[in-house]
């Protein structure tokens, strides 16, 4: 979209020079994967705006704060953390408030709401939203001896699907421990685990842009295609489909959902729903399952989705029509019209 004048804009997204600690080998190079140059032709597609990029952490706050009164808008992408710690998730949007600077997506409430996974399912189920059975487990505490299995065992409080491997999917007491093994020594995680019903059927993610309460895009639903899978493998979309390129996972692709047209515009109003009530903003992602009878549950609300261009967004854009800078540009329209400006 074309403006009357030049907007100036900041994009701030993770440190590529400090350590990712939730990456394969902690750094950026060995899994850029063309996003950054990627994000930068898109961007210089978008006329009408002059874009200014800040990615050094050690020095972000100071830098913000001496652009504060030259810039009209933060494209904030920082899905990573302040310093790369998903810890710290809600830091930069805390500042960002603080000096009073526009910026798109969610702010600090519902950042700091969907960091937790529980929290989540019981604002869903509150909400007359269907979830699975679940039960947390802090880390002092001993495993459940009562589980029902099939289960399948993830942290509570992380994003990039980090510790969710194939090993997630438990069929006994044995399998349980040592998935929540995986999870504190493979991963380092110390955060507490949800142990949940396995639904087996399909994986569905649904796409909004916009705002509550009447200005939102909902985007093609989708789900996966895990035809490409050797047969003792369960269908789920975990870490290995999103940083292991030497796993079979890494061959999933992602298609429109042939779900049934009432059951998607249930989906798509709880989504909705769940949206305005986390106070998100501009763009989200909500990932849900099938049960064994074709029953949709809600898993989890993605405030920061990832907004790379092989992402689960940025493939339901495609399917919109809308190429990868004209969902960028859709993003900044949603919150200028937020902004009222």
């Amino acid at each position: 979209m074309t403006h009357g004048k030049t907007r100036h804009v900041v994009v701030i997204h993770g440190d590529l020079n400090r350590p990712f600690p939730t990456y394969p080998h902690q750094d950026w190079q060995s899994n850029d994967n063309g996003v950054m140059a990627r994000l930068h032709t898109a961007l210089a597609e978008l006329e009408g705006y002059r874009f200014r990029f800040l990615s050094n952490h050690d020095t972000l706050l100071a830098d913000l704060q001496d652009v504060a009164n030259e810039i009209d808008l933060v494209l904030q992408l920082c899905d990573d953390g302040y310093r790369n710690d998903p810890n710290l998730a809600v830091h930069i949007c805390a500042f960002l408030d603080l000096l009073g600077l526009r910026y798109t997506g969610s702010g600090v409430k519902a950042l700091a709401l969907t960091g937790d996974k529980q929290i989540q399912l019981d604002i869903a189920q509150r909400n007359g939203i269907p979830v699975p059975a679940s039960r947390l487990v802090q880390p002092w505490e001993p495993l459940p001896v009562d589980v029902q299995f099939p289960a399948f065992v993830k942290p509570s409080a992380t994003d990039g699907s980090l510790g969710i491997t194939r090993k997630s999917v438990v069929h006994s007491t044995e399998e349980l421990a040592q998935a929540v093994r995986m999870i504190r020594q493979e991963f380092r995680l110390t955060c507490p685990i949800l142990i949940q019903k396995f639904l087996p059927g399909r994986d569905l993610w649904v796409s909004i842009l916009g705002n509550p309460p009447d200005d939102f895009l909902v985007l093609p639903i989708t789900e996966e295609d895990y035809t490409a899978l050797p047969q003792d493998y369960p269908h789920i979309c975990g870490y290995e489909a999103k940083w292991d390129p030497t796993s079979p996972y890494w061959q999933l692709t992602t298609c429109r959902t042939t779900l049934a047209t009432d059951q998607q515009a249930f989906v798509v109003a709880c989504c909705k729903r769940l949206y305005t009530r986390l106070e998100m903003r501009d763009y989200a992602r909500f990932d849900w399952r099938l049960d064994a009878h074709g029953a949709p549950y809600f898993l989890e609300a993605n405030a920061n989705c990832a907004w790379c261009w092989d992402g689960h967004l940025a493939k339901a854009a495609t399917l919109a029509g809308l190429s990868y800078s004209g969902l960028f540009a859709t993003i900044l329209d949603c919150a200028w019209r937020r902004y009222g400006n």
